[in-house]
Order: C-alpha cells, then sequence, then structure tokens
C-alpha cells in the first residue's frame, strides 16, 4: 500500500468535510480513502471495525511527515498532549487527564508504550526517536485486557518493521536542518533488508543526529537543547513451514549531548537574571545528557487449530546521566546530577483464535513483569557568605559545599492472567466482555543523606507493599452495515502504588500512595461516508477516577498524596477525506474537561484544591490538515503540498492552580503550523522535499516549574514571583533526500 494513498490522518469537523464533499466530488469520482489494517487488538482489523477509539499510522506517513518522536505526535491524535522532563531524560504523555505528576521510579505512568508488543512503562525508558516503524496506533481510556500490562489513561502502539522474506530492498534518508537561518545540523536513517533464504531474511535500521541547540546561553556562550544520538535495530526472522514464525531482535541507542535542558525563568524576578528574548537565556552551567538503552527479545508465533499462540521474551535496559543547571541563572545556587539505571524482564504468553469474524472469537494469556530500578539525584547547593541566599544555602549544605543525594532503588513482580471475548449474536451485534488479575509487589529503599530545606531530614527507609486487582472490561457493538459502527464500553482502570522518591519525612518515605481506581464510559460512532471518500469517527467518555497519585509543592518541599475523585468528560471526533483523486483534508478536534470532585488536603498544610482543573489538560485541542498530490505533465513525476494547523488551549501544572495569568497564558499553543513539499519522480527510486515545522514561529511552554529556588530565598528578593519554563522548539527548516532499493 502506497504511504501517500493511505493516509492515516486524524479528521474532525464531519460538517466542514462533508460540506466540501458535497460540493467539490462529482459522483462519478472513483477517490477512495484506503482501509487502515491494525493490531492494536492482537489481531488484524480494519481500523474502521474495531469498537475502541484508536488513531493508527502508517510508517511511510510518519517518515514523510516527520513525526519522529512523541512531541510531532500530538497534532495527530484528538486530545493527547506531550511533556519533556529534563530535556530528553524523561517524558509525560497525556491521554484524556491521565498523566504522571510525579517521575519517582516508584510510580507506574498512566500512559503507556508498547514497542513490538514489549512494555516501556517509566518516564525515562521510552527514547523519542522512531525509525523504520511498520505502524503507530494510539488507543485511548483503559488497556489491559489484551495488553500484557495494565494502563489506565491509554497505550502508545509502535510495531517496527520486520525482515521480509524472498525480498531484498534497501531504502536511505538524509536530512539537513537549520533554526530560522542558522544551520543546525544532519540526519540519517534507513535499513537494510537481505534474505538468507526463502525460510529466513535479516534486516538492519539505523538512525542518527547530530543537531545543535536552539538556546543560547549568555554566560558560556553555549546552544543548549541539542541532540546527538544513533540508534540500530538488528533482527533476524525464521519460517520453517507455514504454521512456526520465529523472530529475534537487538536494538541499541546511545546518546551524547553536549548540553542539556535550557529553562527560561519568567516572573517579577526574571528582568535580573535573564534576558527578554525567550531563546535568549543565562544559565551558570551547560548540563549534559548520556542515555544509553538497549533491548532484545524473541518472539514465536505457532498456528494450531485452536488459534495462535505467542511467546515474547523480553530485555531492555538503560543507562542515563543527565547534568542540569537547577535555578535557571548565572548564580551558582542548585546544579543537579541525575543518575538512572533500568532492568526488566517480561514474558508474555497468549492464544488468539484463529478467526476474529466467527461466531466467538477470543484472546488468553498470561503476563509476567519483573523490573529493578535504581535513581540517583545530587543536588549541589552552593552560596558563598554574603551573596543571595546564603543563609538558606548555608544550611542546605551544612555550611560547606556537600552535595546532598536522594535514592531510590525498587524491585517490581507482577504476574497477570488476562481474558477477553465477542460473541456476535447476529451479523450486526456482538458483545465483549475481558478480565485481568493483576498482583503488584514493590520493594526497596529510599535514602537522603543530609539534612535539606527542600527535601527534609536525612533518612534511610526500607518499604515493601503489594496490590492485587480485578480489572473488567465490556462493550456492545452495532454494525448496521458495512459502513457504519456503534459502540459502547465500560472499562476499569488501574495502576498500582508506589512510593514517593522525593518525601520530605520518614513517615512519608514510608507510607505507599494507594492504587490508583477508574471507571470509564465511553460511547462512540464509526463511520464511512461517500463511497469511501469520507470516515468520520466521534467518541465521547466519562472517567471517574479515585485515589488519583498526584505531586504538588508546599512551600520548598514536594508532597506525594491521593486525591480523593476526580471527573474527566469529552468528547473526540477525528475525520478523513478525500474528496477528490489527489486531494486529503482532515481535522482533529477534542474537549476535554477534568477537574477535581474532591481534593480536600493536596498540600502538606491542608490547603482544599476541590473544584480545581487536573493538570496538563488542555480543555481544546484542534489541528487541521490539507494535501495535494499533483502529477506533472510531461515529467512522469508527482508533486505534493501538505499543510498543518495545531492549537492547543492553556493548561495548569500543578494541583494547587497556582499559576500567575500571564504565565498559564503561555502554555497555550495558538498557531503550531508546518509545511511539506515533496517531488517524486514516479519511473525511479528518489525523492526530496523541502519542508518547515513551527513555521510562524508560535512560542508556547511545553512545561512550567515553580520557581523554588527564589521562593526560598523571599528574604532577600521581597515579593517574588518567579517560574521556570520550557518552550516548544522554535521554527526550523530542513531539506530531506530519500532513496529506495529493490
Amino acid at each position: 500500500m502506497d504511504g501517500r494513498h493511505s493516509r492515516k490522518k486524524v479528521l474532525s469537523s464531519a460538517v466542514l468535510v462533508g460540506g466540501l464533499l458535497a460540493v467539490s466530488a462529482p459522483a462519478s469520482v472513483q477517490a477512495q480513502i484506503d482501509e487502515i489494517i491494525i493490531t492494536a487488538t492482537k489481531r488484524e482489523a480494519p481500523l474502521q471495525s474495531v469498537p475502541i477509539a484508536v488513531t493508527a499510522f502508517d510508517g511511510d506517513f510518519l517518515s514523510q511527515t516527520r513525526v519522529q518522536n512523541f512531541q510531532d505526535l500530538v497534532g495527530l491524535v484528538p486530545g493527547i498532549s506531550f511533556y519533556k522532563i529534563s530535556g530528553n531524560s524523561g517524558s509525560y504523555i497525556q491521554i484524556r487527564g491521565s498523566v504522571a505528576s510525579d517521575d519517582s521510579p516508584a510510580f507506574d505512568t498512566p500512559v503507556a508504550v508498547f514497542i513490538d508488543d514489549i512494555y516501556y512503562g517509566t518516564s525515562a525508558s521510552f527514547y523519542p526517536d522512531w525509525f523504520d516503524v511498520e505502524q503507530m496506533a494510539v488507543l485511548r481510556g483503559p488497556q489491559g485486557t489484551t495488553f500484557g500490562r495494565n494502563v489506565v489513561g491509554g497505550a502508545v502502539q509502535i510495531v517496527n518493521k520486520r525482515p521480509q522474506l524472498n525480498e531484498t530492498n534497501a531504502a536511505a534518508s538524509f536530512t539537513v536542518r537549520s533554526w530560522s537561518n542558522d544551520f543546525a545540523g544532519w540526519e540519517s536513517s534507513g535499513h537494510f533488508n537481505i534474505p538468507y533464504s526463502d525460510k529466513w531474511a535479516g534486516r538492519l535500521s539505523y538512525s542518527l543526529k547530530d543537531v545543535d541547540g536552539y538556546n543560547f546561553n549568555n554566560e558560556t556562550g553555549t546552544l543548549l537543547d541539542d541532540l546527538g544520538v544513533g540508534s540500530i535495530r538488528a533482527q533476524s526472522r525464521f519460517q520453517p513451514n507455514e504454521d512456526w514464525d520465529f523472530l529475534l531482535s537487538a536494538s541499541y541507542t546511545r546518546e551524547r549531548s553536549n548540553s542539556g535542558p535550557g529553562y527560561k525563568i519568567e516572573g517579577n524576578a526574571a528582568a535580573v537574571f535573564q534576558d527578554p528574548d525567550i531563546r535568549e537565556l543565562s544559565q551558570d552551567d551547560d548540563g549534559e545528557v548520556e542515555r544509553d538503552l538497549y533491548s532484545m527479545f524473541f518472539r514465536a508465533d505457532w498456528d494450531t487449530s485452536i488459534g495462535t499462540v505467542t511467546s515474547i521474551t523480553a530485555y531492555r535496559g538503560a543507562d542515563q546521566s543527565y547534568t542540569e543547571d537547577f535555578d535557571g541563572t548565572i548564580i551558582p545556587w542548585s546544579e543537579k546530577t541525575d543518575v538512572q539505571q533500568e532492568n526488566q524482564f517480561t514474558q508474555e504468553l497468549r492464544i488468539t483464535s484463529p478467526d476474529a469474524g466467527a461466531r466467538l472469537s477470543w484472546i488468553v494469556g498470561l503476563y509476567y513483569l519483573y523490573q529493578d530500578q535504581h535513581r540517583t539525584e545530587k543536588n549541589f547547593f552552593t552560596s558563598p557568605a554574603g551573596t543571595i541566599g546564603a543563609a538558606l544555602f548555608g544550611a542546605a549544605t551544612t555550611g560547606a559545599n556537600n552535595p546532598h543525594f536522594q535514592q531510590q532503588d525498587l524491585e517490581v513482580n507482577s504476574i497477570a492472567p488476562f481474558a477477553e471475548g465477542t460473541l456476535r449474536f447476529t451479523n450486526w451485534a456482538a458483545l465483549s466482555a475481558g478480565l485481568r488479575y493483576t498482583h503488584d509487589k514493590k520493594s526497596g529503599h529510599t535514602t537522603h543523606n543530609i539534612d535539606n530545606p527542600f527535601f527534609g531530614p536525612a533518612k534511610q527507609v526500607d518499604w515493601q507493599d503489594s496490590w492485587d486487582a480485578f480489572t473488567p472490561r465490556v462493550s456492545l457493538e452495532f454494525t448496521p452495515n458495512d459502513d457504519l459502527l456503534f459502540y459502547g464500553s465500560v472499562a476499569r482502570g488501574w495502576k498500582s502504588g508506589g512510593f514517593s522518591f522525593s518525601a520530605a519525612s520518614v513517615a512519608e518515605a514510608q507510607k505507599a500512595l494507594l492504587p490508583e481506581k477508574s471507571w470509564s464510559y465511553e460511547v462512540g460512532a464509526k463511520t464511512t461516508l461517500f463511497d469511501g471518500r469520507l470516515t468520520a469517527n466521534i467518541a465521547s467518555f466519562l472517567v471517574r477516577t479515585t485515589d488519583l497519585q498526584t505531586r504538588t509543592f508546599n512551600g520548598t518541599t514536594l508532597f506525594q498524596s491521593n486525591a480523593g475523585e476526580v471527573e474527566t468528560k469529552g468528547v473526540e471526533f477525528e475525520a478523513q477525506a478525500t474528496p477528490i483523486e489527489g486531494v486529503d483534508l482532515g481535522v482533529t478536534t477534542a474537549f476535554i474537561e477534568s477537574k477535581y470532585d474532591s481534593f480536600e488536603a493536596c498540600t502538606r498544610t491542608g490547603a482544599d484544591c476541590t473544584g480545581n482543573r487536573v493538570p496538563r489538560t488542555p480543555k481544546w485541542t484542534v489541528s487541521l490538515y490539507g494535501q495535494h498530490r499533483w502529477l506533472i505533465p510531461n515529467m512522469d513525476a508527482a508533486l505534493t503540498l501538505r499543510g498543518e494547523y495545531n492549537y492547543r488551549s492553556k493548561f495548569l501544572n500543578s494541583a494547587e492552580n497556582n499559576f500567575a495569568d500571564d504565565i498559564e497564558a503561555k502554555t497555550a499553543m495558538d498557531a503550531f503550523v508546518n509545511a511539506f513539499l515533496e517531488f517524486e519522480p514516479l519511473e525511479s527510486n528518489w525523492s526530496v522535499s523541502l519542508w518547515g515545522r513551527n513555521i510562524l514561529d508560535d512560542e508556547a511552554t511545553l512545561g512550567v516549574v515553580n520557581g523554588a529556588v527564589f521562593v526560598a530565598t523571599q528574604a532577600e528578593f521581597g515579593n517574588v514571583d518567579a517560574w521556570r519554563l520550557q518552550y516548544t522548539e522554535p521554527r526550523s527548516f530542513g531539506a530531506t533526500l530519500r532513496f529506495r532499493f529493490e
């Protein structure tokens, strides 16, 4: 299937697109949206026939539109948002109001990533560098009855391309990039597919990036937020006969970036430390990032008379270290070094019935997870006598340049049987029901080496706890004809408990936060209209969550707790149209309202956050795109022009909702616009494209942190209002040359 014609894009506004179709598409036009086949339910099925809210893209589309990480994905999926933590060293994804507020190793993420069915569930474990991808799907709402690991908010499923038997082919792309008028660097990616026999083949894929940063540090003359990364993946596939399929895969990613994240200090103290230009920063330390990520898995699929038996044995690990100027100023108050190691082993065994269209279809499985994690965060507090903050930071360092470190070691053991079945009463009605039982056990210890006003007294605490849960899912679907699907579902979401990394007291370090639980109710429709020239999908949902795991800022320290009850409701709409041959149009939109119905003690001092909005959840997201592909006369070539527009309303960053109005306004994304122009000779093996991202230079923030250092020194500054911001990437341009060899 040609990726240029299989535009797996999100679209919304059925009235707008439908009206356009009625005006511009005569009845004789045979343009049609190609069918999308997904594997998000562990079996191949057309996207429009799956009764869940899911958006899918193929690898060609991701490559051609330069969707290389989670931040690029945001404009294509209704309602989701993405936030970086400490540069590339951690990531948060928000789906339907579910987003992590704490990066402690002992807490799971509410939105998980599954790469080749391998669980990536910590904020530091999945790296935003995608290459040689077969398909990506974003599932919204609780998942677990068909996934190995339970997730409460949603799942991102990435399937990489496998070795192809009996085919010799290769591809490579080369890109040069610039920030506005300044050369930024280069990128390259590609693959080699080689058959060794008619039953055995190998595939080698790679990705390289060497890109300068876009925030200039006036103090050191360094460009911050640079990226130097290389990835490689080697696979071997063996099919001895039509019943067996074996796949062995190993991958490695190495990052060596010369600087850490660039922070902009804003508020009434900002003028003392920062240039007004958001790209001109002043930090006394550039920082750096080092990451090594590796994984290996062996998968075996065996087709039997009762179904397909699948076994996936996987290991993955991560070693990373980054340093940053935590206070974001030219004063050497607080420098932070964060070291994390992670090792994970998983084993999944499942059986999938052979015919998804049978009267009864089913999947049963058993999943085991073992994780071993270590994290050490060192904070160097310095402030010589007679300088700003001397009293506070003298106490923080016990009178000397003695670093404070907090450390957490963690082991996780989890086992979960799961099952789901679908009974088709008639050709147009079906009932699906699934159940998962999960037993999670976490043990470890937390250490703080010295007394500190930011992290409390010195402590060494051992802890252990376990949790059990049954999480059912039931859905009812109606298909009056092949072009209409109506469905309703009820699902239980669950995320196990955990222990705080930055607890300010021994009692808080010993106390486990309760598991997070939710009931999700969803009704939706998927429609295919105008002889396949328009698809329009809508989903309405209500999620009631109890014991939401939260982290708030209390004075100079962090406070972890469970919120009483949260209500999240909204509507997601996506549509896709091909009114005439060569023209693709689309809109995606989501409205989400999420608030605390009960959260009476959201800080250590007992502040009431009831009625406040849930952090990092924009109320509105809207994306539009249009694409036109022309055949050029007398050249036997095609020219494709594509434009994208993304909007995101403002959001809050913490449960206290204590933003200043002008800081909150900076979180809105008003006009993030991308454009692409591709030239492709039809009878050749190459193409070239010119592209621009954020071409209007929209200045939205990715995240905001309370300026704790400034708050702690109010006695010397007076009435201090300071915030530490990270902005989206600025305007960038580039050219990409692609080659194919078959």
